[in-house]
């Protein structure tokens, strides 16, 4: 649980081998390269063009990939794929065939899309034949006939395809209304309206006579047969025709697609291999180049030099590795090397910046006092249940270590604590030992009937995690070695808190009148004056102090800002409080619903109508008190307790590694 040390790597290689190298350096996964320093007789070579063109390129192989994908009814496989990374470099070996496979796809896509828009072009043209007191009474919009648009397989992958290409659609553009032609290519409308709308319009209708007809379908509804006059139906068949042929050729259009189809998986590696291209344009682009060689600069893992140099010795006779401890004035990458568990607060603390590389890792106590924190919020067993289940659950289904597998996971470790806190105070979903015997006696106070116990504990978690970010603090001073600034910045606050506590807990108890075993208001008693001695003598060196390491006048005013400080240090303290406000209102809110529910079960539907009521309770307050617990839970680590003592502003170690959504290269040999 510590920041990794680096190593600065010089490599100096032949040109032609440069592709090469970076592949092993990517198939290592613990380079992390930099810009080169500006060396005597070298030069930089510009990409921006080169990796526009291929950036272009994936996006027009993303395009393809995702109209393919808009007839998953005829694929239906998830696609991962596990290769070594001399096989996906190969990839590329097939780029001409995958490009021309493209250009087929969107050839078709975009002679599909121009068809489908003229389609709703005649379509629209159609209401111009039907007179204004049909299209009132029917409220329908004539689309074309059964010929054009039958009911086949072709027509519902046409009509993804429509839904994946077109920006306007209406699905009364696509489907049929009701526009009927007979065996002698005479048209006529059909629909059903209610019989009282109807006869509401009826005066207005009779002037159709014959071309209007009407049948009582018996269910207060009628339907109405309207005949267009046998020169529209000229007109219409012409239309109609015509979208047939648009229709066709897009039916057509579509075999071409569904053939393309045994590429999908090729494009999906190619996509990968043109991210994998630019990632190593980019690279290139750092490196300094002479005419025959290239100049590499690069941080790597200490401990995992001597297996990158005995790689690249290996497999390469010309090239030479310069290796040196990191420098102060530069900037080096952070990498944090911790447990599976504990690399899930990373998500926290690199959300507010990546640490120095120069600063102690503050990821293990950040999960501590996240989870202890959560779980206070949360405080019940079958809340922590719900959450434990769902977030390992969400978790799960993300593929890539990213943020969101990390949110989930953190999640899920609160959930893990929630069901601790619920047994100390004995809750399971708003429910205690007092409702149901089965449920464990809590050992905590009554968050109702001990407000001032639990308000008091939470300030004093809070001082617990205020004093170690003052320790820590003292201990990043003590690494920069500035050993006056960590003891009079870090480590005498840190005494003034815990000699407070010490000094003025046995003063709260007697004020508030809180009850405490004999033995421990004795040991209270013992402490309190050592503590009084603590905390104002570590306060005086402390103001005293606090500019020693100034000049000038600053030696003075930082001495002032420092006491003035003690009004900040009070006031986050109090911040604290809001775990105690969190814990109640939801403890409150579950007990309330619970009580609503049980209210309803005096009958059959009652029991029914109380079951819903609790429910949905419960899942609104576990959302509402998730999301509380997780931004006040935050909160308190970037304003409480980073202030005291993390800088970050860190640049985060981000080996030579492209991101990719298909495949993975299952022969890389780092292990960070």
């Amino acid at each position: 649980m510590s920041i990794v040390k680096m190593s600065h790597l010089e490599l100096l290689g032949l040109a032609k081998d440069k592709d090469k190298i970076l592949d092993e350096l990517y198939r290592s996964g613990v380079v992390h390269i930099c810009d080169a320093r500006n060396i005597v007789g070298t030069e930089q070579k510009n990409t921006e063009e080169e990796i526009r063109v291929v950036e272009s390129t994936l996006e027009r192989v993303k395009d393809s990939i995702n109209m393919l994908l808009a007839l998953k009814e005829v694929d239906k496989r998830e696609f991962v794929r596990n290769m070594k990374l001399r096989e996906f470099v190969k990839v590329g070996d097939d780029a001409e065939r995958l490009e021309q496979s493209v250009k087929t796809i969107q050839e078709c896509q975009e002679k599909i899309r121009d068809n489908f828009n003229e389609i709703l072009r005649l379509k629209r043209s159609l209401t111009a034949y039907l007179p204004q007191q049909i299209v009132g009474l029917s409220g329908v919009v004539i689309s074309t006939s059964e010929e054009a648009f039958g009911d086949t397989k072709k027509r519902q992958l046409l009509d993804k395809i429509y839904k994946a290409i077109t920006d306007e659609l209406t699905e009364d553009l696509i489907k049929k209304f009701g526009l009927i032609k007979d065996k002698k290519d005479n048209f006529r409308l059909e629909f059903r309206i209610k019989k009282e709308d109807f006869d509401a319009h009826a005066a207005d209708l009779v002037i159709f006579n014959d071309a209007l007809k009407r049948k009582d379908l018996g269910d207060g509804n009628i339907k109405v047969t309207f005949a267009f006059p046998i020169k529209s139906s000229a007109e219409l068949l012409s239309i109609d025709r015509e979208i047939a042929i648009l229709s066709k050729q897009n039916e057509n259009l579509l075999e071409n697609l569904i053939f393309e189809l045994k590429n999908l998986d090729d494009l999906r590696l190619y996509s990968d291999w043109l991210k994998y291209k630019i990632d190593k344009l980019r690279t290139s682009a750092k490196l300094r180049y002479t005419k025959s060689t290239f100049v590499l600069e690069c941080f790597v893992p200490e401990d995992k030099v001597d297996d990158l140099w005995e790689l690249l010795e290996a497999k390469f006779d010309s090239v030479v590795v310069e290796v040196r401890d990191a420098k102060k004035d530069e900037i080096v990458p952070t990498l944090t090397r911790n447990n599976r568990v504990i690399r899930k607060a990373e998500f926290v603390t690199n959300m507010y910046s990546t640490p120095r590389y120069d600063e102690i890792d503050p990821n293990f106590t950040v999960f501590v006092f996240f989870m202890i924190f959560f779980g206070f919020i949360m405080a019940d067993i079958g809340y922590g249940i719900v959450i434990t289940f769902l977030g390992f659950l969400l978790a799960s289904r993300q593929r890539e270590e990213n943020g969101a597998k990390r949110l989930w996971s953190l999640i899920g470790y609160g959930g893990i604590f929630t069901i601790l806190w619920g047994f100390l105070f004995g809750s399971f979903f708003g429910f205690t030992h007092a409702d149901v015997k089965i449920i464990p006696q809590g050992v905590m106070p009554n968050p109702q009937n001990d407000t001032i116990v639990l308000l008091l504990f939470c300030l004093a978690i809070g001082i617990i995690q205020i004093i170690t970010g003052f320790i820590l603090r003292g201990l990043n001073a003590f690494k920069k070695k500035r050993y006056i600034d960590g003891i009079v910045n870090g480590f005498m606050w840190a005494l003034f808190l815990t000699g407070m506590v010490m000094g003025v807990t046995r003063y709260l108890m007697d004020f508030f009148k809180i009850t405490v075993d004999a033995k421990l208001y004795s040991v209270l008693q013992a402490i309190e004056s050592p503590g009084l001695i603590v905390m104002i003598s570590s306060l005086a060196i402390a103001v005293l102090f606090a500019g020693v390491t100034s000049r000038g006048f600053a030696k003075v005013t930082k001495s002032f800002s420092s006491l003035y400080g003690i009004i900040n240090l009070l006031s986050d303290i109090l911040s604290y409080a809001r775990l105690f406000g969190l814990m109640l209102s939801g403890a409150i809110i579950a007990q309330q619903f619970n009580n609503l529910g049980m209210g309803l079960m005096t009958s059959p539907v009652g029991y029914v109508l109380g079951v819903i009521v609790v429910l949905i309770g419960h899942v609104f307050n576990v959302a509402m008190s998730v999301l509380g617990a997780y931004i006040h839970d935050v909160r308190l680590q970037y304003i409480e307790y980073f202030s005291k003592f993390y800088t970050g502003e860190g640049v985060a170690f981000e080996p030579l590694n492209a991101k990719f959504d298909y495949v993975i290269i299952n022969d890389k040999e780092g292990n960070l």
